[in-house]
C-alpha cells in the first residue's frame, strides 16, 4: 500500500517537473521582445544603418597624430606639405598698397625709416613655417584660413630685406639672442640694432594671436564636427531602433494573423469572402500598428539622444585615446540602453517598485551589451569563413548563425537575472526535498524545518511552514481516525476529514451507519 509521505513526495516531484516546464516556457516567451527587437535592429538592420569607423566620426588632434582620419579631405588637409607661396598670397598687393598710402615706411623691429623698393619686406613674425608646423592650425583650419592668420596685420612687421633673410623661419626672440655670423662677438639684435623691447612686444601679440585663432577655430571645429556627426549619427540610430521596433510589433500581429487567415482559409468558400477576411486582417493589423505609433516613436527619441550622446562621449575619447569601429558600437549601444534603463529608473511605470526597476534596467543593459558583442564576433566569425569554401555565402550563414547564438546568450542572461532568487530557491527546495526523502519520522522533518529556516529567505519560510503544517495536520488526523479508544462518532468524523485531506471525492467519502452498511454489503 502506497503511504501517504509516498505519495506526498510524488507530488512534489510532479510540482517540480511543472515547474521546470514553465521556467523553459518562460525562457522562451517572457523576453522574446526585448531580444528579438535588439537582435532585429542589430543583425537585421545594423548593416544598413550603422557607420562606425576607427577614431570615431569626428577627426581629434590626437587621432591625427596618429594618421588615423573620419574623412579623405580632413587627411589632405592635414597631411598637407610645407609651401612658403600659400602664406605669401597678399604680400604684393599689401606691399603696392603701403607704397600708395604711406608718406614714408618705419622698421617695425629697428624703428628706421624703410626705402619704397625691393628691400623693404614684409615678415611673419610668428614664421609661415611655424604656422603650418602648429597640428591644430592644419586640423581645425583651412589652407586660405590659416594664410589669413598668417597674413594678419597682427603677425607682419614691416623690416629691411637683409634682416627677414637672416631671421628666414627662426623665432623671432632666439633669433635675436643668437650670434650674427658676419660679426663675430655681436648677437643678431646687436648688429640690426634692433629695438628689443619693441620687437619682444611685437612678438608677444602676434604669438598670441595665432594662439587665440587656432583655439576660435578648434572650439568652431569640434562644435561643428559634434553637431553634424552627432545628428547624422542620432538620426540614423533613431530610424533604426524605431524601424527595429515596427519590424517586430509587425510580425508579431502578422504571424498570429496570417496563421488563422489561412487555416480558415477553405471555410471562407468564396473568392469575394476571402478577399474581405483579407481586408479585414489588413484593416486589424493597421489598427495594431497605429497603436504603437507612439512606442514607436519614442523609440525613435531614445535612439536619436542615445546615437548623439554616443557620439559626443566618443570625441571626447578619441581626445586622449583612439576608439575602434566596434568600440564605438558597443559605446553607442550601451549609452542608448543607459537612456533607456536612466528613463526607467526616474520614471517607472506604475506599479512598479524602485527594487524592480532596477532588475529591469540591468536586463536592459545586459541585451544591449550581449547584442553588440554578438555583432563583433559576428564580424569574426564571417572573416574566418571567407577564407573557407563556404566564402560566397560568409555573410549569410554569419548573420544567421550569429543571431540565434546571440539570441540564446541574450535570453538566457536576462533570464537568470530576472529568476535568481528563483533558482536560489530552486536550489533550496532540492537539498530539502533530499532531507525530506530520506527521513520519515515527525522528530527528524521538525529538526530539518527548524534547522532550514535560520538559513533561508521568509517566502521559503512560509512554503515550507506550510508543509510542515499540512503534514501535522495528517499525522493528527491519522492518529484520530485510527484510535480505537475514542468514541465512534468521533473516530467516523476524524476518519471523514482525513479522507477529504487525502484528496477524496466528496460523493466517496462514508458518512454515516448507511453509508458503511452499504459499502460492506457491496
Amino acid at each position: 500500500m502506497t503511504s501517504l509521505l509516498e505519495v506526498e513526495l510524488k507530488e512534489i516531484t510532479l510540482s517540480k517537473k511543472t515547474l521546470e516546464i514553465n521556467h523553459v516556457l518562460e525562457l522562451l516567451a517572457k523576453y522574446k521582445e526585448t531580444t528579438l527587437n535588439t537582435l532585429i535592429s542589430q543583425f537585421g538592420l545594423g548593416p544598413v544603418f550603422d557607420s562606425y569607423r576607427n577614431g570615431g566620426n569626428v577627426t581629434t588632434l590626437h587621432n591625427a597624430g596618429k594618421g588615423i582620419f573620419a574623412d579623405e579631405a580632413t587627411s589632405e588637409r592635414y597631411t598637407e606639405a610645407f609651401d612658403r607661396k600659400n602664406y605669401e598670397k597678399d604680400f604684393p598687393k599689401k606691399r603696392k598698397l603701403k607704397f600708395q598710402t604711406s608718406s614714408q615706411i618705419t622698421d617695425d623691429y629697428t624703428g628706421k625709416i624703410l626705402r619704397k623698393d625691393g628691400t623693404t619686406h614684409l615678415d611673419h613674425i610668428v614664421s609661415a613655417k611655424a604656422v603650418h608646423d602648429n597640428n591644430g592650425a592644419r586640423l581645425y583650419m583651412s589652407a586660405e584660413r590659416r594664410n589669413e592668420m598668417a597674413t594678419s596685420d597682427k603677425n607682419l612687421a614691416w623690416t629691411d630685406s637683409s634682416l627677414n633673410q637672416s631671421k628666414s623661419d627662426k623665432d623671432l626672440e632666439q633669433w635675436m639672442a643668437r650670434q650674427n655670423k658676419r660679426t663675430p662677438g655681436e648677437t643678431n639684435a646687436q648688429h640690426y640694432e634692433i629695438n628689443q623691447e619693441a620687437a619682444a612686444r611685437k612678438n608677444k601679440e602676434a604669438k598670441q594671436h595665432v594662439q587665440s585663432t587656432v583655439r576660435r577655430a578648434r572650439n568652431k571645429y569640434y562644435a561643428s564636427g559634434v553637431l553634424s556627426s552627432g545628428v547624422d549619427q542620432g538620426l540614423r540610430m533613431g530610424k533604426k531602433q524605431a524601424l527595429g521596433m515596427f519590424l517586430y510589433e509587425l510580425q508579431a500581429a502578422l504571424i498570429p494573423e496570417m496563421t488563422e487567415y489561412f487555416r480558415q482559409f477553405k471555410s471562407y468558400g468564396t473568392l469575394s469572402r476571402r478577399i474581405e477576411e483579407f481586408s479585414n486582417l489588413c484593416m486589424r493589423l493597421q489598427a495594431r500598428m497605429a497603436a504603437k505609433a507612439k512606442d514607436i516613436a519614442r523609440a525613435f527619441g531614445e535612439g536619436l539622444a542615445g546615437g548623439f550622446t554616443a557620439n559626443l562621449i566618443t570625441i571626447l575619447v578619441n581626445t586622449f585615446a583612439t576608439t575602434s569601429r566596434n568600440m564605438a558600437r558597443m559605446l553607442n549601444d550601451s549609452i542608448h540602453a543607459l537612456i533607456r534603463a536612466f528613463k526607467l529608473l526616474i520614471n517607472p511605470p506604475s506599479g512598479m517598485g524602485q527594487s524592480q526597476a532596477l532588475l529591469e534596467a540591468s536586463k536592459i543593459l545586459t541585451a544591449a551589451v550581449t547584442a553588440s558583442a554578438g555583432v563583433i564576433l559576428n564580424e569574426s566569425f564571417a572573416a574566418y569563413l571567407k577564407t573557407t569554401p563556404a566564402a560566397p555565402f560568409a555573410d549569410l550563414i554569419a548573420g544567421v548563425l550569429g543571431g540565434i547564438l546571440t539570441g540564446i546568450v541574450s535570453v538566457t542572461l536576462v533570464y537568470m537575472i530576472d529568476n535568481f532568487v528563483a533558482v536560489m530557491k530552486s536550489v533550496g527546495a532540492a537539498f530539502s526535498l533530499i532531507k525530506y526523502q530520506l527521513t520519515v519520522s515527525r522528530d527528524d522533518i521538525r529538526r530539518i524545518y527548524l534547522d532550514a529556516v535560520s538559513s533561508i529567505d521568509a517566502e521559503y519560510q512560509l512554503i515550507l511552514g506550510r508543509i510542515y503544517l499540512e503534514y501535522e495536520e495528517l499525522n493528527k488526523l491519522t492518529s484520530l481516525a485510527y484510535d480505537c479508544g475514542r468514541l465512534a462518532g468521533l473516530q467516523l468524523k476524524a476518519s471523514q476529514e482525513l479522507a477529504r485531506a487525502n484528496g477524496v471525492q466528496e460523493n466517496e467519502i462514508l458518512m454515516g451507519l448507511d453509508d458503511i452498511d452499504d459499502f460492506f454489503m457491496n
